[in-house]
């Protein structure tokens, strides 16, 4: 199927489905994958900037990612939508580019994290998602996985480690220095009181 500038002004008006525009950009059209840029690019760029340590990292796992959901539309199932199967896979990229050089870092263990839990009291509870993208991404590559994971994923330490390949309490050892380091920022930058 062509995916031409008509059926995008008609997809505007509801009458050519996201299934043809998957087809389409499947195929290479260019009007119907620069859809999906224009669509999902936001919320994709979102995803890499808290991975990131940098506008301009995010950017390249960005640009990096797109490239590897053109490349995977094909095996779209449909099983979930497609924002949240991009969404997927975009940060399913940033946490494999990110966790190379992690292969060389050595990862410490804390057996019991029960005593060191502090809990972080917010003056004002209206911090922007940019400058709360800008702290996290002034973290540690490993918090800043492990935190996005955890936080912002929805995944347990146990998958963590297995996505990782470190153990359970090593997660929970970079998470809580995460929310550690990440509190001391906030306080720094006065959205947290001392």
């Amino acid at each position: 199927m062509y995916f031409s500038r008509v059926k995008t002004i008609a997809l505007q008006s509801k009458s050519v489905s996201e299934t043809d525009i998957l087809k389409a950009a499947t195929t290479g059209d260019a009007d119907a994958i620069a859809w999906l840029y224009r669509e999902y690019g936001p919320v994709l760029l979102t995803v890499c900037k808290r991975y990131s340590d940098s506008l301009e990292s995010a950017e390249d796992l960005f640009q990096e990612g797109f490239l590897k959901i053109l490349d995977k539309l094909g095996s779209f199932r449909g099983d979930s939508g497609i924002k949240t199967w991009m969404y997927r896979v975009m940060s399913n990229y940033c946490i494999n580019e990110l966790r190379r050089p992690l292969n060389k870092v050595k990862w410490a263990d804390v057996e019991e994290l029960d005593h060191f839990v502090e809990e972080v009291e917010v003056d004002d509870d209206r911090i922007s998602v940019d400058s709360l993208v800008e702290m996290i991404q002034k973290l540690p590559t490993g918090y800043r996985l492990v935190l996005n994971m955890y936080a912002m994923e929805s995944k347990s330490h146990s998958e963590i480690a297995e996505t990782l390949g470190i153990s359970e309490v090593s997660s929970r050892t970079q998470l809580f220095k995460a929310r550690r380091m990440l509190k001391k920022i906030m306080e720094e930058k006065g959205h947290v009181a001392r």
